[in-house]
């Protein structure tokens, strides 16, 4: 038997309690609740209307939240498993994703630690690619370290 739509209106106002959420989710938790198709709709409309629901505003919060711990790659995949459609998350990676080089810099010399080994440096490559950083980017960081270290530059990893 599925819940009426003025408790499930209820439940869901307070799961946005807890903080934003995508429609995504919504449709998710209502689904979860049995809730019919339609009153979950509705609610989610009725939740849009009265600004409770933007997914826009969602994606641009979250980048904003763990652009200095992820790279734009694996913002832009996170989002999309949350449900927000990809150019509305690409679009919040474009205007909200400001973090420059350093960042991505600061994190290879911490995970060097001035050891150039060829293992520890693909286990540095590694690391920096599932945090969603581009290779070419990891590689000219890399080398820039070892320059700066006197290491021997232009290894192949």
């Amino acid at each position: 038997m599925s819940m009426d739509i003025d408790t499930a209106r209820e439940k869901m106002l307070v799961k946005l309690d807890y903080g934003i959420r995508t429609k995504q989710y919504m449709r998710d938790e209502m689904r979860r609740l049995k809730v019919d198709i339609d009153d979950a709709e509705q609610i989610i409309e009725q939740f849009e209307e009265a600004g409770l629901l933007n997914d826009e505003y969602y994606a641009k919060q979250y980048v904003q939240s763990v652009m200095y711990k992820y790279g734009a790659k694996r913002i832009l995949s996170e989002l999309i498993k949350k449900g927000i459609d990809k150019e509305t998350a690409q679009n919040a990676i474009d205007s909200e994703y400001n973090i420059d080089t350093d960042v991505l810099y600061e994190l290879i010399k911490k995970r060097l630690n001035n050891d150039f080994d060829r293992k520890n440096i693909e286990k540095v490559i590694r690391h920096c690619i599932s945090k969603g950083y581009e290779y070419d980017d990891i590689k000219r960081n890399i080398e820039e370290i070892k320059m700066q270290n006197g290491a021997e530059t232009e290894g192949e990893y």
